[in-house]
This record gives C-alpha cells, structure tokens and sequence, in this order.
C-alpha cells in the first residue's frame, strides 16, 4: 500500500502536486520550521518505475525494484512555500504561493530558481490553482491570509482580476470547478464557502456556513457531478454539499480525531475522496457508500498538510507531511466503482 517515502533535507511538506502531464512527477511545496520562519523550496521529484508495469507505476519500497530511487530536483526559495500547483497548459510551468506574499513562476528546466516572482499579496498567500477547465487553462488563481482573491493569466503572467476582501477572514483555498468553466470557490477562516463566477466575481454568486464555529481550511469539486463540493474543517468533519441546496450538508463524514487539512476528489471515480488530517492520518471515504472511512493510512507521525491523487495511474495518491517525507500510495480499488 505505501509504496514510496521520500525524506525532504529538514523541510516540512506543505502542499503537493502531481503533473498532469507527466505520469511520474510530482512537486511539493515546502519551507523550515514549520512555515513559521526560515527558508523554503520547490521539490520535484520524480518517482521510479517498475519495468514492464504503465508509465508512473512506483517500484516500490517494500516490494519494488532494488535500488530503484526518485530523483529530487530542489529550488530553493527565501521563505515558506505554502502551495503548489503545476500549469495545464505548459508541461514545465509550475507556481508556487510563499510565506513573504509573492508568487513564484518556475520552469523546471531551469535550475536556478523562479523565473518570476509575481507581486499582489500583502500576506501569506495560502493557495494557488491552475484552473482546469479547458476554456479557461490559461489562468490561475491565488488566495492569501489578506482576504484577497487574485486571477493571472498564466501565459502573460499578468494579473487580470483583483478580487479584495472577499471574506471576512483570511482565505485558505480557492478551486475552479472542473466542469463548469468560470466558476470557482473559496473557503475561509470565517467558516464560509463562496462560490463566484470568474467574468462577474464582484459578488459571489452564492454562500453559506459550512463548518459554523470553526474554519474552513480546504474544498474541491467531484470530477463527474458539477453539483458536489466537499469540505473540510477545523471541527474534524468532512462534509458533502450540492450546491444547489446548501441549506444543510448531503453528507456529514466523521472519522478523524483534528482538524481536516486537506481534502481531495478522485479523478477516477465519483464519490471516492481523500483527506489529510492533523491527527497525522490519511484517510479514503466513498460517500454514496458509507459516512465513515474505507481506509486509514497511518504511516506519518507529524500533520499531513499536502495531498493529491495522480491523473494518470488509478487510486496512486501522495502525501505531505510536517514530518519531513512524502510519501505515495497505491491502493486498492473500491469494490464498487460509482462512476
């Protein structure tokens, strides 16, 4: 089941990626000291195959390739990288959000750091996603602690909306839906979801309290229903919303003991999720199925704040944690496949 730990160089993992164009590479965002202070860096490391097996495929510790070994390619920064996310137009392109409130644009065919630094933050900038929709995979988006949502156009590297305030907390997520171009959400210390449309985000198109008395530190849209949105909170729950009825949650899934830092969907099947958690736990839930985990994954010993599952290779996911690894997993199939 785990199939690959990498040890970071006295870094602490913050967020990961896998390459959509790349079956295996995967970059990870990282800093010192727990992004408190000290330097960070963009790590990409690209993961080992297992002769014969899809391109991707992990030659695995317990039971792959003998010296088999990824290669890590590092880029340092001056401060916390808290975010990653790979470009969907440009198979080198990579962002970054840092801790001093600028955005780093790296091509990882140059070793010597971001090509640029883009300005716009005046805080810790939290999140940055390359929007997925194919109508609109030339922008991304950053979210940061000073409540501001900004949209760039990722070819020009100019900024082209500048969304202030648009919480009455710091923001610690944004994600375009992958099915419906324009549209995306943001998740906040406030406890709120938004949803905005890209073209008229001056007010959001909808909201609501979705984790009340606590915060709300992650979201992202099922790959297959426009209508689904999960998230996650500082309560410990992860929650399944339509958002055409958000007046109560379709689902509320409980299982981890802290706070849920990360929660992802599956690119290959409907209702499978993921979540990383400050109890130092990964756990996979099938929503239409059951309200409490399939799995638990307990192989870190710090908080796991990075999470993602490839595109390329079914039911392949990576973790990040506080506890200076990165780890992937390949699991086991659901039995049923909700497609």
């Amino acid at each position: 089941m785990l199939s690959l730990k990498v040890r970071l160089s006295q870094k602490h993992a913050q967020d990961l990626s896998f390459s959509p164009f790349y079956p295996n590479k995967l970059a990870c965002a990282s800093g010192q000291y727990y992004g408190i202070a000290g330097s960070g860096s963009l790590d990409i490391i690209t993961l080992p195959d297992v002769p014969g097996a899809p391109t991707g495929a992990l030659a695995g510790a317990p039971t792959g390739v003998q010296g088999a070994q990824p290669v890590v390619q590092s880029l340092p920064w001056s401060d916390c990288l808290f975010s990653v996310a790979w470009s969907e137009k440009n198979e080198h392109v990579i962002v970054t959000g840092s801790g001093d409130g600028s955005i780093q644009v790296y091509d990882i065919n140059n070793n010597k750091g971001p090509v640029a630094a883009l300005k716009g933050h005046t805080r810790e900038v939290s999140c940055v996603h390359w929007c997925q929709c194919r109508l609109v995979n030339h922008l991304f988006m950053s979210a940061s602690w000073d409540s501001c949502i900004k949209i760039w156009n990722g070819e020009t590297l100019q900024m082209v909306s500048d969304l202030p305030n648009r919480h009455d907390s710091l923001i610690y997520e944004v994600q375009s839906s992958p099915l419906v171009h324009g549209l995306f959400g943001s998740c906040s210390g406030d406890g709120m979801v938004k949803l905005w449309n890209m073209n008229s985000a001056h007010q959001p198109m909808g909201g609501w309290v979705a984790h009340p008395q606590a915060e709300v530190l992650s979201l992202d849209w099922c790959k297959y229903n426009q209508n689904i949105v999960a998230t996650a909170g500082t309560d410990g729950l992860l929650k399944i919303w339509d958002i055409r009825n958000t007046g109560e949650a379709h689902m509320v899934l409980v299982g981890h003991q802290y706070a849920v830092r990360r929660v992802r969907f599956s690119p290959h099947h409907a209702s499978l999720l993921a979540t990383s958690s400050y109890d130092f736990s990964i756990k996979i839930w099938d929503f239409l199925r059951h309200n409490h985990p399939l799995q638990s994954l307990n192989q870190h010993t710090e908080f796991v704040c990075g999470l993602d599952f490839s595109l390329h290779q079914d039911m392949q996911l990576a973790s990040g944690s506080w506890d200076e690894t990165v780890a992937v997993w390949n699991l086991s199939p659901p039995l049923s496949d909700n497609k």
